[in-house]
């Protein structure tokens, strides 16, 4: 589903000019996944999990609407994203929480070059349901990756399944690249709703 800015939304003569439709209402990019999950579930798809970015990951609603229908769940979160570690604690930044963690080195699955290495830990929150889980790569910029997970009833909440879950990410991410390069997803010259359909 194309994402229509709420700009857009709002500017009756900027829709009819790029002939949106008058039914289309806004809708956040997190509602939008959550009616495309659905829509998936009810057509039959067998779906487990979700990975997720930091729009996602920021969403309460969209991490609700997983766990409603009964799907795990690896969604980025930025590092000032407060948590608390256990029940009757004060919130603190991720950042801060996950300090003192004790890491492991997982691969998170393999690469053009190999395994995908990096250092993981797994904390425990307030909600005995999710968890935070770290990701430190050896790199000056940005070293650290923070995800919330949940496990669906009957999966592992697990170091070894959430690490798996988050590095399902990558081939999302590489078709993404290979769209916005090859078939100009970010740089298209339509300026029109069906124009954009047909070209995505």
């Amino acid at each position: 589903d194309l994402y229509m800015p709420e700009c857009w939304a709002k500017d009756r003569a900027r829709r009819k000019k790029a002939g949106i439709p008058r039914s289309l209402r806004f809708a956040t990019k997190p509602e939008l996944a959550i009616a495309q999950v659905k829509t998936m579930i009810e057509k039959g798809i067998r779906i487990c999990w979700v990975a997720a970015d930091e729009v996602y990951g920021r969403s309460g609603d969209f991490r609700a609407a997983c766990r409603a229908l009964l799907l795990s769940y690896v969604e980025i979160v930025p590092c000032d994203y407060k948590v608390a570690l256990a029940e009757g604690t004060e919130k603190v930044k991720i950042a801060d929480a996950a300090r003192d963690a004790v890491f492991e080195r997982r691969s998170a699955g393999t690469g053009t070059k190999g395994p995908r290495w990096g250092w993981w830990a797994l904390l425990a929150t307030e909600d005995p349901e999710e968890f935070l889980l770290v990701r430190h790569l050896e790199r000056e910029k940005n070293p650290y990756t923070y995800y919330l997970c949940h496990a669906a009833p009957g999966r592992p909440a697990t170091l070894k399944y959430f690490v798996t879950v988050a590095g399902r990410r990558w081939p999302a991410e590489t078709s993404f690249r290979s769209g916005k390069d090859g078939f100009g997803w970010d740089q298209s010259q339509v300026a029109t709703w069906t124009a954009q359909n047909r070209h995505t």
